[in-house]
């Protein structure tokens, strides 16, 4: 609270509760205020119009300094929260990506969105709502591809979510139309999207390719475009998953249908499948010998470390990137991918190098030692 008294002098108070309260904590910022008004303790220097612009600007920052401390909120009862991001109302869609990439660090990418996704259902009050659909080129609809329907959160709907999405076989493609076509169906308080990868859709079409309205009208759009013609009622709640790659198409589609976006990164930068590393590196000897340089080289380490940034095997990317980056010579071609991949790296793994966790040599070993 900011109170002026005699003198005119501005005082700073702060207030917390004596024991823990459910409800929002309001903190203030660490400026402090002059123990002398803006205007001097003259009362008669300054204009009541300057007073008021300054006893205004005063409560801007004032606002501007609140934060909620949203660990200590207790949030109403119709709601949800999926990796961070928290959607209200009583009936809930979950998307959920099965590409192949969800795979990536030994499966274990995957096995973090289940879980995350077991746990938030598990908040749910017996008489909310919620249906999952998974999608790679093909949807998969909850519980072995019964019709589409909302299942009620009691009894153990949790544990039978968990056992129905560990039998799931991962499969080619990215492609989530025909599961938002029947997520916006249900006319859900909030759709919840994840995904690691950028959308495509097979060389040949397939029956479950593109969207589909409720007059069994089939159209292809693409992503963007259907969710901006469909979704104008309700929100999608997007997640980036463990890919930096998919940050902008992802952001576009939270911000396109008034939803929330986060990017979700990889929870560990210790090397899970050194495998496709060490492929990597076998690779360009066998191509481009011992010495780096070439735009063919160049070219072929850009790919590669852009399918280790995907995977989540960022320290790995850093190590095939980095003749390139500690040369003399920028490579001529793709200037804007190595730029992008540089700023990646450079973002999340703040100095971490591959050198920094215990490696077999095998990994580095090539097809031309003896």
């Amino acid at each position: 609270m900011v109170s002026q008294t005699v003198p005119q002098i501005s005082i700073a108070l702060s207030a917390s509760p004596a024991a823990a309260s459910q409800s929002a904590v309001f903190k203030l910022g660490e400026t402090r205020l002059s123990e002398e008004a803006p205007w001097g303790n003259d009362a008669s220097v300054g204009t009541d119009d300057e007073k008021v612009e300054i006893d205004a600007k005063l409560d801007q920052d004032f606002d501007a300094e609140i934060q909620t401390d949203f660990n200590a909120l207790e949030f109403g009862p119709n709601s949800v929260e999926f990796f961070g991001t928290r959607a209200y109302g009583n009936q809930f869609v979950f998307v959920l990506d099965i590409s192949y990439s969800m795979r990536a660090r030994k499966g274990v990418r995957y096995a973090r969105a289940v879980e995350e996704l077991v746990r938030a259902v598990s908040q749910l009050r017996p008489d909310q709502e919620y249906c999952v659909f998974l999608f790679s080129w093909y949807t998969q609809e909850m519980f072995y591809g019964r019709r589409a329907g909302y299942t009620k959160a009691g009894g153990d709907h949790a544990e039978k979510l968990e056992t129905w999405l560990g039998q799931i076989s991962l499969d080619a493609g990215t492609d989530p139309r025909r599961a938002l076509s029947l997520a916006v169906q249900m006319k859900p308080d909030a759709v919840y999207l994840l995904s690691d990868g950028h959308f495509n859709q097979p060389v040949s079409p397939n029956s479950e390719t593109g969207w589909f309205d409720t007059d069994g009208v089939r159209s292809f759009e693409s992503v963007l475009q259907g969710v901006e013609q469909r979704f104008q009622d309700t929100p999608i709640h997007s997640i980036a998953f463990e890919n930096p790659f998919t940050v902008d198409s992802m952001r576009t589609i939270a911000e396109k249908t008034g939803g929330h976006f986060r990017y979700i990164r990889t929870n560990s930068l210790e090397p899970a499948d050194l495998d496709q590393l060490s492929t990597a590196l076998r690779l360009l000897e066998q191509n481009f010998g011992r010495e780096p340089g070439g735009q063919a080289e160049y070219d072929a380490r850009m790919n590669y470390a852009r399918e280790l940034i995907s995977s989540g095997e960022l320290v790995a990317a850093e190590y095939v990137l980095r003749p390139m980056l500690e040369g003399e010579k920028a490579p001529p071609g793709n200037r804007a991918l190595l730029e992008q991949m540089t700023d990646i790296l450079t973002s999340e793994l703040k100095g971490i190098r591959i050198e920094d966790f215990e490696v077999s040599s095998d990994v580095f070993a090539t097809v031309s030692d003896p």
